[in-house]
């Protein structure tokens, strides 16, 4: 059953995958794509589980009916041992999702714990975190964590604010989150990883069209160099 259901899941995702790539990938409709590969994460992990039921018309065959009553001895020997084989495939795929489950916490924990011990300014709908920790700025839920040194009142500091802001008004969070714990459960489906990666790339063309508009490449370059170089560049 499990070795079935990854089967379909695998093969639901991965023709939705092929399509996103062939029909929508870098359209600037960004925020449908957003809710298309969300959708395919939830639906490839649905679908598989509804119960299907093709129609079929009873045969009268009294000597095959026969036969299968005397095979039921060798189908009830081969039912035990599907069953010891799925369980040893349960415990298989188990270890790993409970593992990356486990860094995936650990790294939420890690982002509460510089919550704590960095200085917090409560604003409206999130909260300023000013850090020294390598990867600032970023967010998570309605935190931003900003770099200490970096500016807030110049062009491009500006920039970079909205940009965080964007993903903290837009929720993205709760998008990694539920396809990183999709990804973790069905760790052995590519195509989940691929459709998480898409998802950000999403993410950060939305955030980058708030922060710099739609066009102005230099101004978006301006920023990336301003955000990595701690105002330096």
């Amino acid at each position: 059953m499990i070795a079935l259901y990854m089967l379909k899941a695998i093969l639901i995702s991965g023709v939705f995958y092929y399509y996103y790539q062939l029909f929508l990938k870098n359209k600037p409709f960004h925020a449908f794509n957003r809710f298309y590969l969300l959708s395919v994460v939830v639906i490839s992990a649905v679908i598989p589980l509804v119960p299907w039921e093709w129609p079929y018309t009873p045969i009268d065959n009294r000597p095959l009916h026969a036969l299968v009553q005397k095979a039921g001895t060798e189908v009830e020997t081969f039912s035990s041992t599907y069953a010891v084989s799925s369980l040893w495939i349960a415990i298989i795929c188990v270890i790993p999702s409970l593992s990356i489950l486990a860094i995936l916490t650990s790294k939420i924990r890690w982002i509460y714990k510089v919550k704590q011990t960095s200085p917090c300014t409560p604003s409206d709908g999130f909260t300023f975190i000013e850090t020294s920790v390598k990867g600032a700025p970023f967010s998570f839920l309605d935190n931003l964590f900003w770099k200490q040194g970096l500016s807030l009142t110049d062009t491009n500091g500006e920039k970079v604010f909205r940009h965080e802001l964007t993903h903290i008004q837009q929720k993205h969070t709760y998008d990694r989150l539920l396809a990183q714990v999709v990804s973790s459960l069905f760790w052995c489906n590519p195509f989940y990883w691929l459709l998480q990666k898409e998802l950000v790339t999403v993410h950060e063309f939305i955030a980058d069209q708030a922060a710099v508009g739609g066009g102005d490449t230099g101004g978006f370059a301006s920023m990336l160099l301003y955000a990595h170089g701690n105002g330096r560049y």
